[in-house]
């Protein structure tokens, strides 16, 4: 291991003395992340919650990106309902993110005053350009109460070799 990392760093030097750079040291990685706070979910159309807008840059190569949302939803004594958190790319839920959950008042019992909901994806294959990963929370049936997200945070790392 030691002696592939001497080999990477002396090639690195000669070849930044030449003014070229191999391909392994082109490679480019982004973090990013975000956090909002509360938001009440009114219906059943996805409310966008914490978002970051990411910047994929024309490196001649496709990009791929893990992103991971998590969110604490309140629970509010003598309420029930059922929500649902997703992932979102430019608005379009990413596939297999959906995470439903239940919020119910059980009679006798002393219910959790919040619960963590979190989903999480790699989205493969992202051509350069703007776009906006979200986390996104809706009401799975119209007629349950709205609810509280306390606060929400997505965070994604980007990059331009598979992960």
């Amino acid at each position: 291991m030691r002696a592939t990392m001497l080999v990477k760093v002396s090639v690195l030097a000669i070849t930044f003395a030449l003014g070229v750079v191999p391909v392994w040291a082109q490679q480019q990685v982004g973090v990013d992340g975000a956090c909002a706070g509360l938001d009440l979910i009114t219906g059943t159309a996805r409310d966008t919650l914490a978002a970051v807008n990411i910047t994929i840059p024309n490196t001649g190569s496709v990009w791929h990106c893990v992103c991971n949302c998590y969110i604490q939803v309140d629970h509010i004594i003598g309420l029930d309902v059922d929500g649902q958190l997703v992932l979102t790319n430019n608005g379009a839920v990413v596939p297999l993110t959906e995470r439903n959950f239940e919020l119910n008042d059980n009679a006798g019992i002393n219910d959790p005053e919040f619960k963590e909901v979190s989903t999480g994806a790699f989205i493969p294959n992202l051509p350069a350009g703007n776009r906006t990963l979200a986390c996104a929370a809706r009401k799975l049936v119209a007629a349950d109460p709205n609810y509280n997200v306390a606060r929400s945070c997505v965070k994604c790392v980007c990059s331009d070799f598979q992960l």
